[in-house]
């Protein structure tokens, strides 16, 4: 811009030949330059002489990628692109690629992506120079990542296709837009990529399994998906790494498939695999979903051999999943179990234990579970009473329902009062035995402390008169609380019957009478 002398050369600009610009504007961009570049070009469009060719701008573009120092350097490259638009300039291939190397990782890539996309759509571009831009597929892929544009990196995945570009270059592509569209939750998008790589015969190395194994292992898909990804893996004799198996494990527990994944526990330890308790615990889940306790106790029990300590909310899911089905002696192991590795058990893990021994009717075994808790430093809550008391029902433990119903409050530290279901809980104890006069007082007892009974507390009352055949007292007492319209216990009275008693054919009159049944 200026002469030997320091004279401002500006004024000159129209004497100046174009090979002059181009030699100005390449070695802006060797000394980087950006300001300088920008000045020139400026001069260049103000001379008519000179035409403005894609070369000048390109370097102009480099310059400005080139100089650090600059700012304003990225805006100034948006700038460029628009002044190429509006001088009709062609980009080719080098601006191009510069444009997107230095905007990928710039405060202003959002713009470049609008103006990338808008390059694509370009009319004006001619084929060669449209095909010839789209070669720096690797540039264009990290935008799309940024942007989280799944459908545009899939449509690069065409391009490439077209292109018939080398299976290497090919893969790496195919697995960076796999791994955008995981993100973006297209997970079969991605396992249709997957899909379509194998059919072309490409390779893949663990990385790109890995890429493919955990989008197909997100929440929601088929875990068809993960299997044939790792039926693939092994087709293609490759060994799977830790993480690949901490990702197929957790897919298992997604599903529930805990044959698998005590498979591939198994495999693990067979090919010397450190299992840690990340991976014990998957494991121990998918049987826990699957409904196989037996086999979480033994995964328990691999884990405890191992020296690893599970953790009480391990204890507790197990614990949960042997209450559902009554295994009360699995319960009052692990709780020894708990006490042996100095885990201290918590409400819920008591909880679990006596709902494990109201399903079995063991009344002894929730009376010590109760008792331990104070020891333990578990303070008892009302759901844990009710179920020590439900649990006397079973073999009609009515005077030790009793008395735990009256220690119930009898403790400062409890202080607990019974409800609705304390009161049918042993009530239905009395109503087992026949002891329908003790199970009445109760009742009445409930209705004097202000607890509402429930229809089904009048209905075991009621039954317990009926099978002993006091029909008068039964129907006495549906007389004193006709406001419960539906007792659901004598519905089976409408039933014909031949060997229906006289006595139960009159009570059912008086119940017509009344009209508290159809």
């Amino acid at each position: 811009v200026e002469d030997d002398e320091g004279n401002n050369i500006s004024a000159l600009s129209d004497t100046l030949s174009q090979s002059v610009y181009d030699a100005a504007l390449v070695a802006c961009t060797k000394y980087a330059r950006a300001q300088l570049a920008l000045q020139w070009l400026e001069m260049a469009t103000t001379n008519p002489s000179i035409c403005l060719k894609t070369p000048m701008f390109t370097s102009a573009i480099l310059a400005c990628a080139n100089d650090k120092e600059r700012q304003d350097r990225l805006k100034d490259a948006l700038t460029l692109l628009d002044d190429m638009r509006n001088q009709q300039v062609v980009l080719d291939a080098v601006a191009y690629n510069i444009l997107i190397r230095i905007w990928k990782n710039s405060t202003v890539w959002k713009e470049a992506l609008d103006s990338l996309y808008s390059l694509n759509e370009n009319p004006g571009i001619s084929d060669g120079e449209s095909s010839s831009k789209k070669t720096n597929y690797k540039e264009r892929m990290a935008l799309y990542e940024k942007n989280g544009d799944w459908e545009k990196a899939v449509a690069l995945i065409e391009e490439i296709k077209m292109a018939k570009r080398v299976p290497i270059t090919a893969s790496r592509m195919y697995v960076k837009a796999m791994y955008i569209c995981s993100r973006a939750g297209q997970s079969l998008k991605s396992l249709e990529l997957f899909r379509d790589l194998r059919k072309q015969g490409i390779s893949l190395n663990m990385e790109m399994y890995r890429t493919v194994l955990t989008s197909c292992c997100t929440k929601g898909e088929k875990y068809e998906h993960v299997m044939e990804v790792l039926a693939d893996i092994k087709a293609n004799g490759l060994r799977l790494n830790r993480y690949m198996y901490k990702i197929i494990l957790s897919a298992c527990n997604e599903r529930g498939k805990w044959q698998d994944a005590l498979t591939l526990l198994e495999e693990m330890r067979h090919l010397g695999f450190t299992v840690d308790e990340p991976m014990y615990i998957e494991t121990l889940t998918s049987c826990l979903r699957g409904g196989v306790w037996q086999d979480a106790l033994m995964v328990l029990d691999d884990m405890v051999l191992e020296g690893l300590k599970p953790s009480l909310p391990t204890y507790n899911k197990i614990m949960n999943s042997c209450a559902k089905y009554g295994q009360w002696q699995s319960t009052l192991k692990l709780m020894e179990s708990m006490t042996l590795n100095n885990v201290k058990p918590d409400i819920s893990t008591c909880i679990f234990a006596l709902r494990a021994c109201k399903k079995q009717g063991q009344w002894k075994q929730a009376s010590k579970i109760l008792h331990e808790m104070d020891r333990n430093g578990v303070t008892p809550n009302l759901e844990a009473y009710n179920l020590a008391l439900a649990s006397c029902r079973k073999d009609g433990q009515i005077k030790h329902a009793l008395q735990l119903m009256n220690s119930m409050s009898q403790s400062e530290k409890k202080s607990l009062v019974p409800d609705v279901n304390t009161y049918n809980a042993v009530i239905s104890a009395c109503v087992r035995y026949g002891h329908a006069e003790q199970a009445e007082t109760l009742l009445e007892d409930m209705i004097t402390k202000g607890i509402t009974p429930t229809v089904n507390t009048y209905n075991q009352v009621i039954n317990c008169y009926k099978v002993h055949g006091e029909f008068d007292r039964a129907l006495m007492l549906l007389k004193k609380n006709a406001q419960f319209q539906c007792i659901t216990r004598y519905r089976h009275l409408q039933r014909n019957n031949n060997n229906v008693q006289t006595k139960r054919k009159r009570f059912l009159e008086k119940f017509k009478s009344l009209r508290l049944i159809e």
